[in-house]
C-alpha cells in the first residue's frame, strides 16, 4: 500500500505503471478511506474532526483561546483534540487490474475504462514490485507492516481542465447549453448549461399601509414602520440590480414561519431602484426586526444579500368604542367624587396597542393626554375632578401610531348642598318681597302665597319638598327650573286657612337631601271689622266704651279709629307700625293695645250730640271699615241692636244664592229703650263692586219685594242677575211723641251676597234612567238637548253636546286620543271598534241601532252638556242583547224626591220611593214584570214584603224606607225592572240610586236657663259643625217647638244660629241640605 502517496485531487485512473523485478502475477487496485462520521485528513492520513490538510506549515490555529494544534491533532470546540484515528479502507469499484509479468522491467497495466478517483484514495499493489535502494523515514506499508522502502509504482491519470468556451449571456434566465467532447473517448459528449443571472448587490424593505398612511401621511416614510394588525400591508422590496431574485423575510421575535417570494424577472442596473411589492398582514401586536435576504445562483457560495427593517404592528383604535360615565345615574357628586368615564367596545375587538387619549373635559380646563390602558375586560377608565356643577360634554380622542377615533358623552356633576336655608316671604300687592308680620316676623297672609326663597353656600338641587314636620305629610314639591341654579327661583304655596305650621323644607338632589325646619303662622285678610258702642247713650263728660271686633285680624294690619269729635279730624292708629307709618303717616300712632279679635277703647265726649265714629282696618291684603252713630245725651233710650245672620263683607266668601232659587237673608234685633218700643224697618239692596265690595247703584225693592220692611229679606227667584250685591237692614226707634227729631236712634247692618248661576241638569234619557236593554234590530234615541235643563232659563235649550262612549270594563282614556267615528267601524275596542273616548259627533240628537255597536255587551254613552261657563255630565248604560226585548220606560213618581246627578239619581232614605213604569215597544208577548234591588257590586238583596209594599211583580213600584233602616250602610243601590216575554230576550230599565247620607260631626246646644218666664226670658239653641258626607252642603236648620200634646207652637227657619221664644215644649231640629233633602235625622232637646 502506497500510504505515503495518496491521491491529492479528483482525477480519472487510466493505467498503472510499475517495475517488475521477476516474473509473476501483478495485481493493482485503489482503496478509499472510510471515516464514518469523521473527516479524512490528507495531512496525516487518518480520520479527524476537521481536515487541516490545507495547512502547509504543519500547524493549525484554533480560535480563542488561541491554541496551536499540530497536524497530528485537530481542533474541537476551540481546544486541541486528541490524535486522529486510522480509517477503514475499501476497494474503489473498477480500480482493480491483474497482469502476468513475462518480462522483467517497467510494465504498464492499462484500465479498460477510466476510473474516478478522489482525494485520499491509496494505490495497493501485489506482485514483484521493484523498490528503491535507499531507506526512507516513512516507507510504504508492505503486507500491513510499515517499511522504510519506496516502491516503483505510477498511476497514469487525467483530470478535468478548465476550458474557456466563448459565449455571451443575452437573456436572463435563458441558459446557454455547452458540449464537451472527450478526446480519449470521442463518443462521450458532455453537455451542461450556464445560467444567465444578474448579481444582486443590495436590497432594502419598506412597509406601507393604506389606512395607516391616510391616517398619518408622515408616519411610514422611514424606518421604523407602523401598520395595523389584521389588515393587509404593502411590503415593498427595493434593490439596484438582480434577476432572477429570491426573497426571504424572517422575523425576530419569530412567530413560526418566514415569508418566501421569488421573481424571475430581469432587473438591470439603472438610475432608480427596482421595487417588488407583496401584501402581508400580521395579527400579533409586536415590534419586529425583519431580516430580508435576496439571492440567486451568484450567491450560492457567498451567501444572500441581507438587510434589516423595524416594523411595529399595532391593534388599531376601532370605531366601535363608546364612552359613558362610569356611574349608574351618569352623575357624580363633588367634591367627594371624581367623575370617571368608562370606555367599552360595542362589539368584541382587540384593545388598541400603546394608545393614548386626548380628553377635553368640557369645563374650560386644558386638554389632557392620558394613557389609554386596559383596566380589565377590554375596558378603559379615566377620571377628572370637576370644580363646579353642571352638565359637561366630554370629548375623548383615542389614538395610537396607526389610528384614532373620537367618542363623547355627557356627564352630570352634582354639587354637595352646603349651608341650606329657607327665607319665607310673601309678595306684596306692589310686587315687592316682604318678610312675615308679627313680633317674630313669621306671620303670613292667608290670601297670599307663602314664597320660599332658598339660600345656600353651594349645591345642586333637583327639587324642594315642603312637608308637615309632625307626620311628614307632603304639602308640595317644587322642581327647580335649572337644578344648577337652585337659588334662581322661589317656590310658592297657598295655605287656604289660618293655622300654625311646623314645616320641614328639604332640598334634594340624586345623592342627598338636606332639611330645615320652619315655624309659620298663616293669618287671613282683615275682615269682619265691627265698631260698637254697645248701643248705650252716655251723658257728656262720661266715658263711652267702644268695642272693635274682627272676624279675622289678618297680618300686618293697621287700625285707624276716628272718634268724630276733633276739628280737624285726627285719627288714632294702632297695630302694625310699618303699615300705619306707611299708609297713615298723619295719624297719631299708639303701640298699645295690640290688635286682637276684640278690643275696647274708652273715649270722653264733652258735648251732647250725635257723633259719627269710623274705623278702618287695613293691610296689604284687604281692608274693612265700620261706622256707627253714637249718641251723647241724657235721654233714657238706647239705639236698637241690629244683626244680619252670617253677614260678611268678604268678596271671596259671600253669601251665595242661585238665580233659580233666590234665597232668604235673616236678621235679628233687640231693643233697650225705656220710653218707647216702636220701630221702623227697611231693607235696601245695592249692586256691589266684585273686587272691593263697595256700594254701587241701588236696586229698587221698596214696595216691589214683599219683604222689604220685614225682619227677613226674601230674594225672589229669577229677579237679580248674576253678580255681587249688598243688603242693608236699618232699624230705627220711631216715636215722635217721646223722641226728638234731631236724635234719630237707629242702627244699620250690612252684608254682601252673590247671585250665582244654577248648575245645569244633564239628562240623556227620559226619567234620568241609568241603564236600558236593546236588541240588535232595535233603535235607541238619545236627546240630551231636549231633556237637559238650565234651571235659570228653562226654555233655553242652546246646549253644546260632547259625546263619548266606551264598553263597560274599559277605562276612559287619559288623555283622550281625539274624536273617533261612529259609522266607520274599526277593529279595536270601544263601542264601535275605534277605541273608547270622545266621538266624532256633536249634534243634539243621536239615534243608533243595536247592531251599530261592535258586538253583544254593555256599553256606556256619556254626554257633556255645556252652556256658557257651566257644564254637566250624564251617562247611560246600554246592554245590547240577542232578540227583541221589551222596551221599558220609567220615572220617579215624585220627581222632587229623585235628584239627577252625573252618575245616577240621588234619593232620600227617609222617604218612600215611588217609580212609575210602562212597556212602550215589543210588548206583544209580555209574560212578567219583576223588580230587583241590587247592590253596586252585583249582589241582589233578598225579596222582603216590607221593602216592596205593593209587591215586586207590578208595573209600578213602591220601595219602602224600611229598606234603608235594614241596610243603613248602603250608599249605592240599583233598582231594576225586568220584563220577560215568551222568547229569551229580557227587557230592562234600571236606576242607579245614590243614597243621601245623614249630616254628621256637629252639635246642637241648648243654653240652660232653669225656670223661665214665657215672653220674657230667652232660650238659646246653637247648632254648629255639621257636615254633609255627600258634600252637597248644609242649607239650614229648622227649629220646631211642640207642646206636650205634640201641637206645633212655633216654626222658625234658622241659618246656623237663631234666637227663638217658646213655651214649655220639646224642641227638635231637622237639618236640611242644599239639595232640599231632609235626612231621617232629628236632634231632640227638652226644656
Amino acid at each position: 500500500m502506497l500510504s505515503q502517496y495518496p491521491i491529492t485531487r479528483s482525477v480519472e485512473l487510466l493505467a498503472y505503471e510499475f517495475y517488475a523485478y521477476s516474473l509473476d502475477t501483478f495485481t493493482a487496485k485503489v482503496v478509499r478511506p472510510d471515516c464514518g462520521g469523521l473527516v479524512y485528513s490528507l495531512a496525516n492520513g487518518e480520520c479527524v474532526l476537521e481536515d487541516a490538510s490545507d495547512v502547509t506549515d504543519g500547524t493549525t490555529t484554533c480560535s480563542a483561546p488561541q491554541l496551536i494544534c499540530f497536524k497530528s491533532v485537530t481542533c474541537v470546540e476551540n481546544t486541541c483534540a486528541a490524535a486522529s484515528t486510522p480509517p477503514v479502507y475499501g476497494d474503489v469499484p473498477g480500480s482493480e487490474a491483474t497482469v502476468a509479468v513475462t518480462v522483467e522491467g517497467f510494465q504498464r497495466l492499462k484500465m479498460s475504462a477510466p476510473v474516478a478517483l478522489q482525494r485520499g484514495d491509496v494505490v495497493v499493489v501485489q506482485g514483484p514490485l521493484g523498490r528503491s535502494p535507499e531507506d526512507y523515514e516513512n516507507g510504504d506499508t508492505v503486507d500491513g507492516i510499515p517499511s522504510s522502502f519506496h516502491h516503483y509504482v505510477e498511476v497514469i491519470v487525467k483530470e478535468a481542465m478548465p476550458v474557456e468556451v466563448p459565449h455571451k449571456c443575452v437573456t436572463v434566465n435563458l441558459d446557454v447549453i455547452l458540449e464537451v467532447v472527450d478526446d480519449d473517448v470521442p463518443a462521450n459528449v458532455l453537455t451542461n448549461h450556464t445560467s444567465c443571472e444578474r448579481n444582486i448587490t443590495d436590497v432594502s424593505l419598506q412597509i406601507t399601509q393604506t389606512e395607516t398612511d391616510e391616517y398619518d401621511p408622515s408616519l411610514n416614510v422611514a424606518d421604523p414602520f407602523y401598520v395595523r394588525s389584521n389588515r393587509l400591508a404593502n411590503y415593498t422590496v427595493a434593490f439596484s440590480v438582480g434577476g432572477p431574485i429570491n426573497l426571504k423575510l424572517s422575523y425576530d421575535p419569530n412567530f413560526g414561519s418566514d415569508d418566501l417570494f421569488d421573481d424571475t424577472g430581469d432587473f438591470p442596473l439603472g438610475s432608480e431602484l427596482h421595487e417588488l411589492t407583496y401584501e402581508l398582514q400580521r395579527s400579533n401586536d409586536l415590534c419586529y426586526v425583519i431580516t430580508i435576504e435576496a439571492w440567486n445562483q451568484h450567491n450560492e457560495a457567498s451567501g444572500p444579500i441581507t438587510n434589516t427593517t423595524n416594523l411595529c404592528v399595532q391593534h388599531e383604535v376601532l370605531t366601535t368604542w363608546t364612552m359613558t360615565s362610569d356611574s349608574v345615574s351618569s352623575s357624580f357628586k363633588i367634591p367627594s367624587q371624581a367623575a370617571s368615564f368608562l370606555f367599552e367596545m360595542s362589539s368584541p375587538g382587540n384593545f388598541p396597542t400603546n394608545a393614548s387619549v386626548d380628553v377635553t373635559w368640557g369645563d374650560g380646563s386644558f386638554k389632557e393626554t392620558l394613557p389609554f390602558e386596559d383596566s380589565g375586560g377590554d375596558r378603559a377608565i379615566i377620571s377628572h375632578n370637576y370644580t363646579e356643577d353642571g352638565y359637561y360634554n366630554v370629548t375623548a380622542y383615542i389614538y395610537n401610531n396607526v389610528s384614532g377615533f373620537e367618542v363623547s358623552c355627557q356627564v352630570k356633576i352634582v354639587e354637595e348642598i352646603v349651608g341650606f336655608e329657607i327665607h319665607p316671604k310673601y309678595i306684596s300687592s306692589l310686587g315687592s318681597e316682604r318678610d312675615g308680620y308679627g313680633r317674630t316676623r313669621n306671620q303670613y297672609p292667608l290670601t297670599k302665597n307663602v314664597s320660599f326663597f332658598p339660600h345656600m353656600t353651594q349645591g345642586t338641587v333637583t327639587y324642594y319638598r315642603v312637608a308637615h314636620s309632625i307626620n311628614d305629610s307632603e304639602i308640595m314639591t317644587f322642581t327647580t327650573i335649572d337644578e344648577f341654579e337652585p337659588l334662581a327661583n322661589a317656590f310658592h304655596y297657598h295655605f287656604s286657612f289660618e293655622t300654625f305650621l311646623n314645616l320641614t323644607v328639604t332640598a334634594y338632589n340624586e345623592f342627598e337631601s338636606v332639611s330645615v325646619d320652619l315655624f309659620l303662622e298663616i293669618v287671613g285678610k282683615v275682615r269682619g271689622c265691627q265698631l260698637s258702642d254697645f248701643n248705650l247713650v252716655t251723658a257728656k263728660g262720661e266715658g263711652k266704651t267702644l268695642q272693635v271686633t274682627f272676624e279675622s285680624v289678618g297680618g300686618g294690619t293697621c287700625l285707624l279709629v276716628n272718634y268724630g269729635d276733633s276739628m280737624p279730624l285726627v285719627p288714632h292708629a294702632f297695630g302694625d307700625d310699618f303699615t300705619c307709618s306707611t299708609e297713615y303717616p298723619h295719624a297719631t300712632y299708639s303701640a298699645a293695645p295690640e290688635l286682637d279679635v276684640a278690643l275696647n277703647f274708652t273715649h270722653v265726649y264733652m258735648e251732647e250730640g250725635i257723633y259719627n265714629l269710623t274705623i278702618i282696618a287695613y293691610n296689604e291684603l284687604s281692608n274693612c271699615s265700620s261706622s256707627i252713630t253714637s249718641y251723647v245725651s241724657n235721654i233714657r233710650c238706647n239705639p236698637p241692636t241690629v244683626n244680619i245672620m252670617s253677614s260678611t263683607m268678604d268678596v271671596e266668601a259671600p253669601l251665595q244664592f242661585t238665580y233659580s232659587d233666590g234665597g232668604i237673608i235673616f236678621s235679628d234685633a233687640s231693643i233697650n229703650c225705656e220710653v218707647t218700643s216702636n220701630t221702623k224697618k227697611r231693607w235696601q239692596v245695592y249692586h256691589a263692586d266684585p273686587l272691593t265690595a263697595a256700594f254701587r247703584e241701588a236696586v229698587i225693592i221698596m214696595h216691589e219685594w214683599k219683604s222689604w220692611d220685614k225682619p227677613e229679606l226674601v230674594i225672589p227667584k229669577f229677579t237679580l242677575d248674576y253678580g255681587f250685591y249688598l243688603a242693608t237692614y236699618t232699624l230705627t226707634m220711631w216715636d215722635p211723641d217721646v223722641l226728638p227729631d234731631h236724635l234719630p236712634l237707629q242702627r244699620i247692618a250690612v252684608t254682601l251676597f252673590e247671585i250665582i248661576p244654577s248648575p245645569l241638569i244633564a239628562i240623556l234619557m227620559p226619567g234620568s234612567v241609568s241603564k236600558v236593554a236593546r236588541g240588535l234590530t232595535q233603535e235607541i234615541s238619545l236627546k240630551p238637548c231636549e231633556l237637559s235643563i238650565d234651571p235659570d232659563f228653562p226654555e233655553d235649550k242652546n246646549f253644546t253636546i260632547t259625546w263619548s262612549c266606551r264598553k263597560i270594563g274599559e277605562d276612559w282614556p287619559n288623555p283622550d286620543p281625539g274624536p273617533t267615528s261612529i259609522w266607520e267601524a274599526g277593529t279595536g275596542g270601544g263601542c264601535f271598534g275605534n277605541g273608547p273616548g270622545t266621538l266624532q259627533y256633536s249634534l243634539c240628537e243621536l239615534s243608533i241601532m243595536g247592531s251599530d255597536f261592535k258586538d253583544i255587551g254593555t256599553y256606556e254613552i256619556e254626554v257633556l252638556v255645556s252652556k256658557d261657563e257651566r257644564s254637566r255630565k250624564a251617562s247611560l248604560q246600554i246592554e245590547i242583547v240577542d232578540g227583541l226585548p221589551p222596551i221599558l220606560s220609567m220615572e220617579c213618581a215624585s220627581p222632587g224626591l229623585c235628584i239627577t246627578l252625573e252618575d245616577g239619581v240621588l234619593v232620600n232614605p227617609c222617604k218612600r220611593i215611588g217609580i212609575v213604569a210602562d212597556c212602550v215597544d215589543a210588548c206583544e208577548e209580555l209574560q212578567q214584570y219583576e223588580w230587583e234591588a241590587v247592590a253596586k257590586d252585583g249582589m241582589q238583596f233578598p225579596y222582603n214584603d216590607a221593602h216592596f209594599p205593593n209587591g215586586y211583580n207590578d208595573i209600578q213600584l213602591m220601595f219602602s224606607s224600611q229598606f234603608f233602616m235594614d241596610y243603613p250602610s248602603v250608599t249605592s243601590l240599583h233598582i231594576s225592572l225586568k220584563a220577560t216575554t215568551t222568547g229569551t230576550a229580557v227587557g230592562e230599565s234600571t236606576y242607579f240610586f245614590k243614597v243621601n247620607q245623614k249630616p254628621k260631626g256637629g252639635t246642637c246646644v241648648l243654653q240652660e236657663m232653669g225656670q223661665s218666664r214665657a215672653l220674657i226670658d230667652s232660650f238659646f239653641v246653637e247648632c254648629e259643625g255639621w257636615m254633609d258626607p255627600d258634600e252637597h252642603g248644609i242649607k239650614n236648620y229648622v227649629i220646631t217647638c211642640k207642646n206636650l200634646f205634640l201641637a206645633i207652637i212655633s216654626l222658625f227657619f234658622s241659618y246656623k244660629v237663631n234666637h227663638l221664644v217658646c213655651h214649655y215644649v220639646q224642641i227638635f231640629i231637622p237639618i236640611t241640605e242644599l239639595k232640599n233633602l231632609v235626612p231621617h235625622f232629628e236632634l231632640h232637646l227638652k226644656l
